[in-house]
């Protein structure tokens, strides 16, 4: 779809990059792909690979960014922001969806507690929250914030 909301993204050598914009992939939307570098970044930092986001408007709704992601291996899901939401809080929700899609892909092979709670990383991965105006990482048990989305 023409128009400002949409542009070709830059292709680089950078794995992030390459994650959010795999060769083959289209334009994706600038909102989304905003709202999800900096879950791809604490995934390339934890070793996992990254899914990969490719363009598909499967919501077409003026109100929301719609893409597909792909796991390694294979499977599609649905990712979603909402223009209306604050920065805050479209890193935190793609960052819900992106870690219940990695979840589901490292559940057959081995730890899938992504990213793990450095608290109790036998029990539980954190959870994506809004505090401050900021998309942080935080242990869903004792609501300590642990890191910023992005920085784990």
């Amino acid at each position: 779809m023409p128009g400002s909301r949409r542009s070709p993204l830059l292709r680089t050598r950078n794995s992030v990059d390459a994650a959010v914009a795999p060769l083959d992939a289209g334009p994706v939307d600038v909102l989304l792909e905003q709202a999800i570098a900096p879950v791809m970044r604490d995934l390339v930092r934890s070793g996992i690979a990254p899914p990969r986001l490719l363009d598909y408007d499967w919501l077409d709704d003026t109100a929301v960014a719609s893409a597909m992601l792909h796991t390694p291996d294979g499977a599609g899901t649905g990712i979603t922001v909402s223009r209306l939401a604050t920065e805050a809080e479209q890193v935190a929700w793609v960052a819900d969806a992106v870690q219940e899609a990695v979840i589901d892909y490292l559940m057959p092979t081995g730890p899938n507690n992504w990213p793990p709670c450095p608290l109790h990383p036998r029990n539980h991965p954190l959870l994506a929250a809004v505090h401050d105006e900021a998309a942080v990482w935080e242990c869903p048990k004792t609501g300590s914030r642990v890191a910023a989305i992005g920085a784990v």
